[in-house]
This record gives structure tokens, C-alpha cells and sequence, in this order.
């Protein structure tokens, strides 16, 4: 989980036929696995946290298990944050279980390390007739390759719509005032200006 995306994770681990018989042995990670392919990361850490003693006393594994959960709480938050382009730390902090300001020191760690490509506002929302100023913070994503093309994309193709669109309500207030709009031609029959 630390080190596979999701794709990978499911097939060379939970679609492995060879992996299977291991998976048996031990199905709260084939659970832990499976909740996080399918984007259920609270789950994920839940049920890892619930057997971290277990790990902790392998003596192969113990060496190595708070950089794992490290890795795997980290490709969480990023993967979590990932399909947005705003999101705001208390939706993240409820989703993980985490108490905001541990929330927000770990998210700060992941846009210096480069792993989360945005940036934390602090927004002031100023709520009803009572005027409480509340302090939001939010997390916006810099707009990356991706997104930028696709935003762009998305922006010309509303653009040609709109003239599309203007061009046909044009026509038909023409149509309506029964008006009709024809080119000049010049006496060799060539459109003249």
C-alpha cells in the first residue's frame, strides 16, 4: 500500500493468484487492502492501527512498520486530496479521524516534500447576524499539466459554444422579425462587398 498505486496494489496483490494462500493467512490485510483500492482510507488506517501491536512485535517487520504507516497514511492524503481541486481541512481531518492541527502539519510536510502539488488558504467566512469570523483553512491544488490542459480545454469549448449559441438566437430574432439578410453579388456573379 506504501508503495503501489492503486491499480498495482490490486492487481499484483489482491488479484494475484500466487498471493492468495498468503492473503488467508492474514485477512485483515487483504481487508486493509482492499478498502484502500477502493478509496476507503479511514478504513484503512483503522484496521491497520488495530493490529500495529501484532506487527510491532514481528521481528522482521517491527523495524520498518512506523515508516510504513507513514507511507501508507501519506499515499492516503494524497490520493485523497487528488480529484480535488479545493478542499477544505476540516472535510480532511474528519475523514481521517485526525485532530486538525496534526492534520495540517502533515499536509504542510507533503507540499514541502513536493508530493501534494497546492497550497493551504486560510479563509475568514463571517457567519449570520451573530459576525463570528471563523478561519477556514483550505487547501487549493496548483494547477499542474493536467488540469491546466483540461481547464483549457474546457474553457474553448464554452467559448465556441456560446458563439454557437449567440449565433442562433441571432437567427431566429431575424426569423422573427421576418427579416432576411442577403450577400451582394457584383454582375460577373462574384459575392461583391
Amino acid at each position: 500500500m506504501a508503495f503501489f498505486d492503486r491499480d498495482e496494489l490490486k492487481s499484483r496483490f489482491l488479484e494475484n493468484s500466487e498471493f492468495k494462500n498468503y492473503l488467508e493467512l492474514e485477512p485483515h490485510i487483504r481487508e486493509a487492502a482492499q478498502a484502500f483500492v477502493s478509496a476507503h482510507y479511514s478504513v484503512t488506517l483503522g484496521i491497520l492501527e488495530r493490529h500495529r501491536s501484532d506487527f510491532l512485535v514481528d521481528i522482521f517487520l517491527s523495524p520498518h512498520v512506523e515508516l510504513l504507516y507513514k507511507e501508507i497514511r501519506q499515499k492516503a492524503l494524497v490520493l485523497a486530496f487528488f480529484p480535488y481541486s479545493t478542499i477544505e481541512l476540516s472535510t480532511l481531518s474528519s475523514l481521517f479521524m485526525t485532530p486538525l492541527p496534526e492534520l495540517s502539519a502533515q499536509i504542510v510536510q507533503l507540499i514541502e516534500e513536493g508530493k501534494i502539488k497546492a497550497r493551504l488558504d486560510s479563509q475568514k467566512n463571517v457567519s449570520g447576524l451573530t459576525r463570528i469570523d471563523l478561519i477556514c483553512q483550505v487547501l487549493v491544488a496548483r494547477p499542474d499539466g493536467q488540469r491546466s490542459l483540461v481547464y483549457d480545454a474546457s474553457l474553448r469549448i464554452a467559448t465556441e459554444y456560446q458563439k454557437a449559441a449567440h449565433g442562433c438566437l441571432l437567427n431566429l430574432k431575424l426569423a422573427h422579425a421576418e427579416l432576411e439578410v442577403k450577400s451582394s453579388q457584383s454582375k460577373d456573379g462574384k459575392e461583391g462587398s
